[in-house]
């Protein structure tokens, strides 16, 4: 016979996903009430975790400043750089951050301090930064007339003349031509600059080169073999002469501050030393004025660029080297 079999209901499991848990938020505190960065938690279940901006790793602290830069970069207003500044000066963990950010979207400085950083992206954000003209007075006061010096009481009025720094706070000023007489001059000007005070001595009683204007004096840090003073050299100018006649001059001269000797009134030298040079080699550059001179330190060279010849205007370069 047929065995009887009982019929059973097939079981059926059902999976369940197990229960989220609560969402973390991290709240991080920044030190401007205006720049938190907090996510609110969507129901009051859910925790939050808040942690000080020196308790994160620096590859989280990068990422964070990457997320506050403007995306715009330095084409945004400065309102939106706010967050990125707060982030900088909150600690240097977050300055060091913040450059990380920067070199990734913008080349700068590796040892810029937080003060400097902030002082660089308002400069840029300024179109150009804090830089600004500021008008630098003569001293009038009366002083005394020394060996090798003229004190003056206005700075003279002069075109074509040539100005070079020699040191800190001290400049030359040689040639030119005279804006009331319209005479071509020697004169040899010694400037001594102090919070914006100009304190200016004529040189006299000294060699100098012959009058000239429209030349160029640049100072050649190499060119003073390793001893004394760097000094400024002079190469051409125009001479006297009606427009476009002037006698124009190839000549190659050197000033250097010299050391003082004695008291200023009663010095045994002037405080600035002319002399010819006489470069080596048979080819030199031709007679010119309005021409230009750099310094190449790369080089230890200077070069010389153009000018107006009685030929006309050039186009070569030469370099001169010690």
């Amino acid at each position: 016979g047929e065995c009887s079999r009982k019929r059973t209901t097939p079981r059926v499991l059902t999976l369940r996903p197990a229960a989220p848990p609560p969402a973390r938020h991290l709240v991080v505190r920044m030190p401007d009430t205006h720049a938190h960065a907090e996510a609110a938690p969507a129901t009051q279940e859910e925790a939050e975790e808040v942690a000080t901006l020196t308790a994160l790793p620096l590859e989280v602290l990068a990422e964070i400043a990457l997320s506050l830069l403007p995306p715009r970069l330095f084409a945004a207003p400065p309102a939106e750089w706010r967050h990125l500044m707060n982030l900088v000066s909150a600690s240097h963990i977050t300055h060091f951050a913040a450059l990380e950010a920067l070199r990734e979207r913008v080349p700068v400085e590796s040892d810029l301090r937080p003060a400097e950083l902030c002082a660089l992206a308002g400069s840029l954000l300024s179109g150009g930064g804090a830089s600004r003209w500021a008008p630098v007075r003569a001293l009038r006061a009366v002083r005394a007339k020394t060996n090798f010096t003229l004190a003056l009481q206005a700075a003279p009025k002069l075109s074509g003349a040539s100005l070079c720094a020699l040191a800190p706070h001290r400049l030359c000023l040689f040639g030119g031509r005279d804006s009331s007489s319209g005479d071509t001059l020697k004169a040899t000007y010694l400037v001594t600059l102090r919070s914006g005070v100009a304190i200016w001595d004529e040189l006299v009683g000294c060699a100098a080169p012959p009058a000239r204007c429209y030349h160029t004096a640049t100072l050649w840090e190499e060119g003073h073999g390793g001893g004394a003073a760097p000094p400024m050299v002079v190469f051409g100018g125009a001479g006297d002469g009606d427009a476009g006649n002037e006698a124009l001059f190839d000549d190659l001269w050197s000033a250097s501050l010299a050391a003082p000797t004695g008291t200023a009134k009663h010095a045994a030298a002037p405080p600035l030393c002319w002399r010819q040079l006489r470069p080596l080699g048979a080819s030199s550059p031709a007679a010119r004025s309005s021409h230009v001179c750099a310094s190449w330190p790369a080089d230890r060279s200077l070069v010389l660029h153009g000018g107006l010849s009685s030929g006309g205007v050039l186009g070569d370069t030469w370099l001169l080297r010690p």
